[in-house]
Protein backbone atom coordinates (compact mmCIF):
# COMPACT_ATOMS: atom_id res chain seq x y z
CA UNK A 1 0.00 0.00 0.00
CA UNK A 2 1.67 3.47 -1.19
CA UNK A 3 1.71 6.03 1.68
CA UNK A 4 0.97 9.52 -0.64
CA UNK A 5 0.39 12.53 0.80
CA UNK A 6 0.03 14.64 -2.03
CA UNK A 7 -0.54 18.00 -1.06
CA UNK A 8 0.63 19.93 -4.60
CA UNK A 9 -1.04 22.59 -5.75
CA UNK A 10 -2.32 24.24 -2.43
CA UNK A 11 -5.66 26.16 -2.97
CA UNK A 12 -5.22 29.29 -0.25
CA UNK A 13 -8.56 30.44 -1.51
CA UNK A 14 -10.11 27.58 0.12
CA UNK A 15 -8.31 28.54 3.73
CA UNK A 16 -5.60 25.63 2.93
CA UNK A 17 -2.28 25.78 3.24
CA UNK A 18 0.26 22.83 3.55
CA UNK A 19 3.89 22.43 4.17
CA UNK A 20 5.17 19.45 2.00
CA UNK A 21 8.72 18.53 3.94
CA UNK A 22 10.44 19.20 7.32
CA UNK A 23 11.94 17.43 9.74
CA UNK A 24 10.68 16.05 13.45
CA UNK A 25 13.11 15.69 16.13
CA UNK A 26 12.66 14.90 20.02
CA UNK A 27 14.05 12.86 23.23
CA UNK A 28 11.64 10.38 24.91
CA UNK A 29 12.45 8.65 27.82
CA UNK A 30 11.17 5.87 29.71
CA UNK A 31 11.93 5.49 33.71
CA UNK A 32 13.92 3.83 34.00
CA UNK A 33 15.22 3.46 30.72
CA UNK A 34 18.27 6.16 29.45
CA UNK A 35 16.79 8.90 26.82
CA UNK A 36 16.75 8.42 23.04
CA UNK A 37 16.16 10.65 20.27
CA UNK A 38 14.03 10.45 17.58
CA UNK A 39 15.33 12.53 14.53
CA UNK A 40 13.15 12.13 10.84
CA UNK A 41 13.17 14.15 7.77
CA UNK A 42 11.84 14.07 4.20
CA UNK A 43 9.18 15.22 1.93
CA UNK A 44 5.66 13.89 2.00
CA UNK A 45 5.12 14.50 -2.02
CA UNK A 46 6.84 11.51 -3.95
CA UNK A 47 5.86 9.70 -7.32
CA UNK A 48 7.47 6.56 -4.54
CA UNK A 49 7.02 5.84 -0.93
CA UNK A 50 10.09 7.71 0.41
CA UNK A 51 11.61 5.89 3.66
CA UNK A 52 10.82 9.27 5.55
CA UNK A 53 8.37 12.00 5.62
CA UNK A 54 7.30 14.91 7.58
CA UNK A 55 4.67 17.20 6.82
CA UNK A 56 1.33 19.21 7.79
CA UNK A 57 -2.06 20.55 6.97
CA UNK A 58 -3.52 24.34 8.21
CA UNK A 59 -7.40 24.07 7.17
CA UNK A 60 -10.44 26.55 8.10
CA UNK A 61 -13.56 23.86 7.76
CA UNK A 62 -16.71 26.13 8.86
CA UNK A 63 -15.79 27.88 11.87
CA UNK A 64 -13.05 25.22 13.01
CA UNK A 65 -9.54 25.90 12.61
CA UNK A 66 -7.18 22.70 12.13
CA UNK A 67 -3.25 21.79 12.27
CA UNK A 68 -1.89 18.65 11.46
CA UNK A 69 1.43 17.92 11.61
CA UNK A 70 2.21 14.21 10.41
CA UNK A 71 6.15 12.60 10.38
CA UNK A 72 6.44 8.87 9.57
CA UNK A 73 9.28 6.38 9.41
CA UNK A 74 8.89 3.52 6.96
CA UNK A 75 10.54 -0.25 7.47
CA UNK A 76 10.08 -3.39 6.44
CA UNK A 77 9.37 -6.07 9.49
CA UNK A 78 9.71 -9.52 8.11
CA UNK A 79 7.64 -9.52 4.73
CA UNK A 80 5.16 -6.54 6.58
CA UNK A 81 5.83 -2.68 5.47
CA UNK A 82 5.33 -0.68 8.80
CA UNK A 83 5.26 2.81 10.14
CA UNK A 84 5.65 4.62 13.03
CA UNK A 85 4.25 7.81 13.20
CA UNK A 86 4.13 11.07 14.89
CA UNK A 87 1.01 13.58 14.88
CA UNK A 88 0.58 16.73 16.29
CA UNK A 89 -3.08 17.85 16.16
CA UNK A 90 -4.38 20.67 17.47
CA UNK A 91 -8.24 22.65 16.93
CA UNK A 92 -10.03 25.51 17.70
CA UNK A 93 -12.60 27.82 16.60
CA UNK A 94 -9.98 30.51 17.01
CA UNK A 95 -6.97 30.93 14.81
CA UNK A 96 -4.16 29.07 15.20
CA UNK A 97 -1.53 31.10 15.11
CA UNK A 98 1.95 31.74 16.72
CA UNK A 99 1.84 31.61 20.36
CA UNK A 100 1.67 28.60 23.31
CA UNK A 101 -1.03 26.50 23.54
CA UNK A 102 -1.49 23.73 26.69
CA UNK A 103 -2.52 20.16 26.40
CA UNK A 104 -6.12 19.73 25.87
CA UNK A 105 -7.99 17.03 25.51
CA UNK A 106 -11.61 18.69 24.92
CA UNK A 107 -13.24 18.29 22.14
CA UNK A 108 -13.53 21.82 21.14
CA UNK A 109 -10.69 22.78 21.99
CA UNK A 110 -8.12 20.12 21.06
CA UNK A 111 -4.60 20.21 21.25
CA UNK A 112 -2.93 16.54 21.55
CA UNK A 113 0.69 14.82 19.76
CA UNK A 114 0.32 10.99 19.38
CA UNK A 115 3.16 8.34 18.63
CA UNK A 116 2.04 5.09 17.48
CA UNK A 117 4.46 2.01 15.97
CA UNK A 118 4.34 -1.04 13.81
CA UNK A 119 1.13 0.42 12.24
CA UNK A 120 0.53 -0.63 8.10
CA UNK A 121 0.67 2.09 6.12
CA UNK A 122 -3.25 1.94 4.88
CA UNK A 123 -4.65 2.09 8.90
CA UNK A 124 -2.11 5.94 8.41
CA UNK A 125 -4.69 6.64 5.80
CA UNK A 126 -7.73 5.78 8.05
CA UNK A 127 -5.95 7.03 10.68
CA UNK A 128 -6.58 10.37 8.58
CA UNK A 129 -9.89 9.47 7.66
CA UNK A 130 -11.00 9.84 11.42
CA UNK A 131 -9.73 13.10 12.16
CA UNK A 132 -7.24 11.28 15.17
CA UNK A 133 -10.32 10.28 17.26
CA UNK A 134 -9.29 8.75 20.39
CA UNK A 135 -11.80 5.75 19.61
CA UNK A 136 -9.80 5.00 16.37
CA UNK A 137 -6.72 5.14 17.59
CA UNK A 138 -7.14 2.56 20.66
CA UNK A 139 -6.55 -0.49 18.55
CA UNK A 140 -2.92 0.78 18.29
CA UNK A 141 -2.38 1.53 22.00
CA UNK A 142 -0.70 4.67 20.83
CA UNK A 143 1.18 6.61 23.28
CA UNK A 144 -0.91 9.72 23.40
CA UNK A 145 -0.19 13.00 25.26
CA UNK A 146 -2.10 13.94 28.49
CA UNK A 147 -0.12 17.09 29.30
CA UNK A 148 2.52 19.67 28.52
CA UNK A 149 3.06 22.33 25.82
CA UNK A 150 2.96 23.65 22.44
CA UNK A 151 4.65 26.84 21.69
CA UNK A 152 4.08 27.84 17.39
CA UNK A 153 6.93 30.00 16.67
CA UNK A 154 6.22 30.80 12.77
CA UNK A 155 2.97 29.97 11.34
CA UNK A 156 3.11 31.01 7.92
CA UNK A 157 1.80 29.84 4.14
CA UNK A 158 6.11 28.97 3.53
CA UNK A 159 7.06 27.62 6.86
CA UNK A 160 6.01 26.23 10.04
CA UNK A 161 7.82 25.79 13.34
CA UNK A 162 6.85 24.84 16.78
CA UNK A 163 8.35 23.39 19.58
CA UNK A 164 6.70 20.86 22.22
CA UNK A 165 7.54 18.96 24.97
CA UNK A 166 5.02 16.69 27.64
CA UNK A 167 3.90 13.52 29.35
CA UNK A 168 2.42 10.12 27.08
CA UNK A 169 0.34 7.57 28.13
CA UNK A 170 -0.50 4.31 26.22
CA UNK A 171 -3.47 2.18 26.94
CA UNK A 172 -1.07 -0.58 28.90
CA UNK A 173 -0.64 2.81 30.96
CA UNK A 174 2.86 3.30 29.93
CA UNK A 175 4.18 6.26 30.48
CA UNK A 176 6.94 8.44 28.54
CA UNK A 177 8.75 12.00 28.89
CA UNK A 178 8.87 13.79 25.47
CA UNK A 179 11.54 16.81 25.86
CA UNK A 180 13.32 18.97 23.49
CA UNK A 181 10.68 18.47 20.59
CA UNK A 182 10.20 20.13 17.11
CA UNK A 183 8.55 20.25 14.35
CA UNK A 184 10.38 22.67 11.30
CA UNK A 185 8.41 22.64 8.31
CA UNK A 186 8.57 24.53 4.76
CA UNK A 187 6.11 24.55 1.81
CA UNK A 188 8.69 24.23 -1.57
CA UNK A 189 5.67 24.45 -3.87
CA UNK A 190 4.55 26.94 -6.23
CA UNK A 191 1.51 29.09 -4.92
CA UNK A 192 -1.23 30.40 -6.99
CA UNK A 193 -1.03 33.97 -5.52
CA UNK A 194 -3.53 35.46 -8.24
CA UNK A 195 -5.68 32.81 -10.19
CA UNK A 196 -7.36 35.34 -12.97
CA UNK A 197 -6.97 38.74 -14.42
CA UNK A 198 -6.92 40.94 -17.15
CA UNK A 199 -3.80 41.95 -18.99
CA UNK A 200 -3.23 45.13 -21.97
CA UNK A 201 -0.43 44.10 -24.04
CA UNK A 202 1.29 45.82 -27.04
CA UNK A 203 4.18 44.27 -28.74
CA UNK A 204 5.66 46.13 -31.64
CA UNK A 205 2.51 46.91 -33.92
CA UNK A 206 0.64 44.72 -32.32
CA UNK A 207 -2.20 45.31 -29.67
CA UNK A 208 -4.63 43.20 -27.55
CA UNK A 209 -6.43 42.13 -24.44
CA UNK A 210 -6.34 39.23 -22.45
CA UNK A 211 -8.93 38.17 -19.77
CA UNK A 212 -9.60 34.91 -18.07
CA UNK A 213 -8.79 32.82 -15.57
CA UNK A 214 -5.19 31.13 -14.97
CA UNK A 215 -6.38 27.62 -16.49
CA UNK A 216 -4.69 26.60 -19.93
CA UNK A 217 -6.48 23.46 -19.83
CA UNK A 218 -9.99 24.75 -20.24
CA UNK A 219 -9.58 28.11 -21.22
CA UNK A 220 -8.26 30.02 -24.30
CA UNK A 221 -7.09 32.96 -22.26
CA UNK A 222 -6.40 33.72 -18.71
CA UNK A 223 -3.71 35.43 -16.55
CA UNK A 224 -2.40 34.79 -13.09
CA UNK A 225 0.57 34.99 -11.22
CA UNK A 226 2.25 32.11 -9.05
CA UNK A 227 4.15 32.89 -5.88
CA UNK A 228 7.15 30.85 -4.66
CA UNK A 229 9.54 31.61 -1.93
CA UNK A 230 13.34 30.43 -1.12
CA UNK A 231 14.59 32.19 2.32
CA UNK A 232 13.06 35.71 2.53
CA UNK A 233 13.27 36.10 -1.43
CA UNK A 234 10.06 36.44 -2.57
CA UNK A 235 8.92 35.24 -6.89
CA UNK A 236 6.09 36.29 -8.86
CA UNK A 237 5.57 34.63 -11.99
CA UNK A 238 3.00 36.88 -13.53
CA UNK A 239 1.99 34.81 -16.83
CA UNK A 240 -0.99 35.56 -19.06
CA UNK A 241 -1.57 33.46 -22.69
CA UNK A 242 -3.79 33.63 -25.80
CA UNK A 243 -4.93 30.58 -27.69
CA UNK A 244 -4.03 30.53 -31.16
CA UNK A 245 -4.60 28.12 -34.11
CA UNK A 246 -3.79 24.32 -33.83
CA UNK A 247 -4.02 24.57 -30.03
CA UNK A 248 -0.91 26.80 -29.77
CA UNK A 249 -0.43 29.64 -27.84
CA UNK A 250 1.39 33.15 -27.17
CA UNK A 251 2.07 33.49 -24.07
CA UNK A 252 3.20 37.60 -21.76
CA UNK A 253 4.93 36.67 -18.70
CA UNK A 254 6.80 39.12 -15.91
CA UNK A 255 9.01 37.31 -13.14
CA UNK A 256 9.38 39.23 -9.97
CA UNK A 257 11.61 39.25 -7.13
CA UNK A 258 12.41 41.35 -3.87
CA UNK A 259 11.41 40.60 -0.06
CA UNK A 260 8.19 42.20 1.63
CA UNK A 261 9.16 45.74 1.57
CA UNK A 262 9.15 45.35 -2.34
CA UNK A 263 5.33 44.17 -2.20
CA UNK A 264 4.32 47.13 0.06
CA UNK A 265 0.25 46.48 1.20
CA UNK A 266 -0.23 50.22 1.82
CA UNK A 267 -1.35 50.53 -1.62
CA UNK A 268 1.91 52.29 -2.69
CA UNK A 269 3.71 51.81 -5.75
CA UNK A 270 7.23 49.70 -6.11
CA UNK A 271 9.44 50.14 -8.82
CA UNK A 272 10.86 46.81 -10.13
CA UNK A 273 14.85 47.03 -12.66
CA UNK A 274 13.97 45.63 -15.51
CA UNK A 275 17.65 43.59 -16.46
CA UNK A 276 18.53 39.96 -17.25
CA UNK A 277 21.78 40.19 -16.13
CA UNK A 278 21.96 42.47 -12.81
CA UNK A 279 20.32 40.22 -10.17
CA UNK A 280 19.87 43.44 -7.52
CA UNK A 281 16.62 43.61 -5.84
CA UNK A 282 13.82 44.06 -6.95
CA UNK A 283 14.06 42.88 -10.14
CA UNK A 284 11.60 42.14 -12.86
CA UNK A 285 12.45 40.41 -15.91
CA UNK A 286 9.59 40.24 -18.73
CA UNK A 287 8.85 37.48 -21.08
CA UNK A 288 7.08 36.37 -24.35
CA UNK A 289 6.65 33.66 -25.91
CA UNK A 290 5.52 32.46 -29.47
CA UNK A 291 3.23 29.22 -30.20
CA UNK A 292 3.56 27.14 -27.50
CA UNK A 293 1.89 24.16 -26.09
CA UNK A 294 -0.30 23.77 -23.03
CA UNK A 295 2.51 21.40 -21.69
CA UNK A 296 4.69 24.17 -22.24
CA UNK A 297 2.63 26.99 -20.43
CA UNK A 298 2.43 24.35 -17.85
CA UNK A 299 5.84 23.63 -17.50
CA UNK A 300 6.67 28.13 -16.53
CA UNK A 301 3.85 27.50 -14.34
CA UNK A 302 5.41 24.69 -12.33
CA UNK A 303 8.63 26.53 -12.48
CA UNK A 304 8.21 29.64 -11.34
CA UNK A 305 11.33 31.18 -12.80
CA UNK A 306 13.05 32.98 -15.90
CA UNK A 307 11.75 30.33 -18.88
CA UNK A 308 15.29 28.62 -19.85
CA UNK A 309 16.07 29.86 -24.35
CA UNK A 310 17.29 26.35 -24.82
CA UNK A 311 13.99 24.62 -23.36
CA UNK A 312 11.57 27.40 -25.27
CA UNK A 313 12.96 28.25 -29.16
CA UNK A 314 10.41 31.06 -29.42
CA UNK A 315 11.49 32.66 -25.97
CA UNK A 316 11.97 36.70 -26.04
CA UNK A 317 13.99 37.92 -23.46
CA UNK A 318 14.69 41.99 -22.52
CA UNK A 319 17.73 43.07 -24.02
CA UNK A 320 18.01 46.35 -22.18
CA UNK A 321 17.44 48.34 -19.16
CA UNK A 322 13.57 49.47 -18.22
CA UNK A 323 11.30 49.03 -15.02
CA UNK A 324 8.10 48.05 -13.54
CA UNK A 325 5.81 49.49 -11.89
CA UNK A 326 3.85 47.32 -9.12
CA UNK A 327 1.05 48.42 -6.83
CA UNK A 328 -1.48 46.28 -4.62
CA UNK A 329 -5.05 47.95 -4.91
CA UNK A 330 -7.33 48.97 -2.25
CA UNK A 331 -9.37 45.96 -2.92
CA UNK A 332 -6.38 43.74 -2.69
CA UNK A 333 -5.94 42.92 -6.52
CA UNK A 334 -2.13 43.48 -7.91
CA UNK A 335 -1.46 46.16 -10.72
CA UNK A 336 1.74 45.81 -12.64
CA UNK A 337 2.70 48.28 -15.48
CA UNK A 338 5.67 48.40 -17.91
CA UNK A 339 5.99 50.28 -21.02
CA UNK A 340 8.24 49.77 -24.20
CA UNK A 341 10.68 47.22 -22.55
CA UNK A 342 13.26 46.16 -26.39
CA UNK A 343 13.42 41.90 -26.47
CA UNK A 344 14.84 39.81 -28.34
CA UNK A 345 14.63 35.77 -29.43
CA UNK A 346 17.78 33.19 -29.80
CA UNK A 347 17.82 34.23 -33.22
CA UNK A 348 17.51 37.61 -33.34
CA UNK A 349 14.60 39.14 -33.81
CA UNK A 350 13.94 42.73 -32.38
CA UNK A 351 10.73 43.92 -30.89
CA UNK A 352 9.22 45.78 -28.26
CA UNK A 353 7.02 44.66 -25.38
CA UNK A 354 4.28 46.89 -23.18
CA UNK A 355 2.05 45.45 -20.54
CA UNK A 356 -0.65 46.86 -18.36
CA UNK A 357 -1.61 43.87 -15.81
CA UNK A 358 -4.37 43.50 -13.35
CA UNK A 359 -4.86 40.46 -10.99
CA UNK A 360 -7.55 39.59 -8.45
CA UNK A 361 -7.39 36.34 -6.39
CA UNK A 362 -11.06 35.39 -6.60
CA UNK A 363 -12.70 32.04 -6.73
CA UNK A 364 -13.44 30.88 -10.35
CA UNK A 365 -16.69 30.57 -11.57
CA UNK A 366 -15.88 27.66 -13.11
CA UNK A 367 -12.97 24.32 -13.62
CA UNK A 368 -14.72 24.29 -16.87
CA UNK A 369 -15.60 25.90 -20.06
CA UNK A 370 -19.44 25.45 -19.15
CA UNK A 371 -21.42 28.92 -17.65
CA UNK A 372 -24.38 29.37 -16.60
CA UNK A 373 -27.40 31.65 -17.77
CA UNK A 374 -29.69 30.02 -15.21
CA UNK A 375 -29.78 31.92 -11.71
CA UNK A 376 -27.96 29.97 -8.68
CA UNK A 377 -30.53 28.19 -6.67
CA UNK A 378 -28.08 25.48 -5.06
CA UNK A 379 -24.83 26.65 -3.44
CA UNK A 380 -21.80 24.63 -1.82
CA UNK A 381 -22.27 25.68 1.80
CA UNK A 382 -18.74 24.75 2.96
CA UNK A 383 -15.66 22.72 2.53
CA UNK A 384 -15.12 18.92 2.33
CA UNK A 385 -15.00 17.45 5.05
CA UNK A 386 -12.88 15.48 6.13
CA UNK A 387 -10.11 17.07 3.50
CA UNK A 388 -7.70 14.89 3.63
CA UNK A 389 -9.50 11.56 3.36
CA UNK A 390 -8.95 7.75 2.46
CA UNK A 391 -11.95 6.52 1.02
CA UNK A 392 -15.17 8.68 2.43
CA UNK A 393 -15.58 12.79 2.55
CA UNK A 394 -18.96 14.56 2.47
CA UNK A 395 -19.62 18.10 0.75
CA UNK A 396 -22.25 19.97 2.62
CA UNK A 397 -24.43 22.02 -0.10
CA UNK A 398 -27.90 24.14 0.54
CA UNK A 399 -30.81 23.82 -2.03
CA UNK A 400 -33.32 25.96 -1.97
CA UNK A 401 -35.71 24.18 -4.61
CA UNK A 402 -35.46 20.42 -5.61
CA UNK A 403 -32.58 19.48 -7.92
CA UNK A 404 -31.05 16.74 -9.60
CA UNK A 405 -27.38 16.87 -8.32
CA UNK A 406 -24.33 15.75 -9.50
CA UNK A 407 -20.79 16.25 -9.59
CA UNK A 408 -17.89 15.84 -11.58
CA UNK A 409 -13.87 15.36 -10.41
CA UNK A 410 -10.63 16.96 -12.16
CA UNK A 411 -7.39 15.59 -12.01
CA UNK A 412 -4.24 18.57 -11.87
CA UNK A 413 -4.55 19.06 -15.61
CA UNK A 414 -8.19 19.07 -15.88
CA UNK A 415 -9.20 16.45 -17.13
CA UNK A 416 -12.56 14.52 -15.80
CA UNK A 417 -11.77 11.73 -14.14
CA UNK A 418 -14.79 10.56 -12.36
CA UNK A 419 -18.51 11.25 -12.23
CA UNK A 420 -20.96 10.98 -9.49
CA UNK A 421 -25.19 11.06 -9.82
CA UNK A 422 -26.75 11.58 -6.35
CA UNK A 423 -30.07 12.19 -8.11
CA UNK A 424 -33.18 14.02 -6.91
CA UNK A 425 -32.36 16.26 -3.96
CA UNK A 426 -35.38 18.33 -2.28
CA UNK A 427 -34.79 21.96 -0.54
CA UNK A 428 -32.79 22.22 2.39
CA UNK A 429 -29.14 21.42 3.26
CA UNK A 430 -27.56 18.07 2.67
CA UNK A 431 -24.29 16.52 2.61
CA UNK A 432 -23.33 15.23 -0.63
CA UNK A 433 -21.25 11.54 -0.09
CA UNK A 434 -17.83 10.78 -1.56
CA UNK A 435 -16.63 7.38 -1.46
CA UNK A 436 -13.73 6.94 -3.97
CA UNK A 437 -12.77 3.17 -2.44
CA UNK A 438 -14.27 1.18 -5.40
CA UNK A 439 -13.26 4.02 -7.75
CA UNK A 440 -9.99 3.54 -10.12
CA UNK A 441 -8.05 6.77 -8.60
CA UNK A 442 -4.62 7.31 -7.39
CA UNK A 443 -3.87 9.02 -4.61
CA UNK A 444 -3.80 12.81 -4.81
CA UNK A 445 -5.45 16.09 -5.48
CA UNK A 446 -8.65 16.52 -7.18
CA UNK A 447 -10.86 19.27 -7.98
CA UNK A 448 -14.52 18.70 -7.80
CA UNK A 449 -17.09 20.75 -9.53
CA UNK A 450 -20.94 20.28 -8.25
CA UNK A 451 -24.03 20.36 -10.81
CA UNK A 452 -27.57 20.69 -11.30
CA UNK A 453 -28.26 20.09 -14.79
CA UNK A 454 -28.63 23.95 -15.72
CA UNK A 455 -25.58 24.99 -14.09
CA UNK A 456 -22.46 24.41 -11.65
CA UNK A 457 -23.29 25.55 -8.14
CA UNK A 458 -19.73 25.97 -7.31
CA UNK A 459 -15.69 23.92 -7.30
CA UNK A 460 -13.10 22.94 -4.59
CA UNK A 461 -10.52 20.48 -4.08
CA UNK A 462 -9.62 17.74 -1.68
CA UNK A 463 -6.99 15.56 -0.89
CA UNK A 464 -7.34 11.44 -1.40
CA UNK A 465 -5.36 9.45 0.49
CA UNK A 466 -4.85 5.89 -0.71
Amino acid sequence: MRLLLLLAMVNFLLGQSAWNTGDLSFTYQSFPSPGQTVELSGDLISDAVPHEGVGGFDLALGDTNLVTLVAYDLYVAGSDTLADIFVVFMSDTVALGEGEYSVNPSPDALKMFVWLSEVDPESLADLLDASFTLDSLSAFNPFISVSGDLDILISSPFHFSMNFTGVMVNTSLQLLTISNGSFNLWNTLPVSAYTQGTVDYTTGSESGSIDGVLNPLTDSEGAGAVLTQVGDTLTYNCISYQQLPQNLFNVYGVILRGDDSHFPLDGSNSEFNISLTDNTFPQAVPYMLRDVSIDEILLLLESGDIPDPDQFTQLYLPIGLGSAIFAYTAEGNARLEMDGIPMSNTIGDVTTLSTDWLLTNGLPTSISNETSNHPVQTEIAGSAFPNPFNSRTTIPVQISSGEMISARLYNLRGQVVHNIEFGFLGSGQHKLPINLRDSNLSGGLYYYSILTPQHQVGSGSFIYLK
